[in-house]
């Protein structure tokens, strides 16, 4: 029989072990590309012609809504004390650093 690596390199299991920081900064950075990514492709695809849109406030509480549920996905859930909960709406907004997707348009700049 063929000897294992790990008996020919035993330090070979050791190189391969990320480690547990590294793994946390991976995770940060996939949110931060994710939440580019709505910033950039969603959220223009989503306002697009808005200048000519008459907006009822169900619309407005409908397009927060979609908003929140996608910053949900992205951010995830948030772990305090052992127990996972789920990211209160300011949370979201204050994570993501952007005005809600209906300030801009419900402002006509007068």
């Amino acid at each position: 029989m063929y000897p294992s690596c790990k008996q020919v390199f035993p330090c070979t299991e050791k190189a391969f072990e990320v480690p547990l920081d590294l793994k946390k900064r991976k995770k940060e950075r996939k949110k931060e590309r994710k939440k580019l990514m709505y910033k950039v492709l969603n959220r223009p695809a989503l306002t697009h012609a808005s200048k000519t849109w008459t907006l009822s406030k169900t619309n407005e509480r409908q397009l927060s809504l979609f908003e929140r549920k996608v910053l949900r996905c992205i951010l995830g859930a948030k772990q305090e004390n052992e127990t996972w909960q789920k990211r209160h709406n300011y949370e979201l907004y204050e994570a993501f650093n952007e005005p809600n997707i209906v300030n801009p348009l419900t402002s006509n700049g007068h």
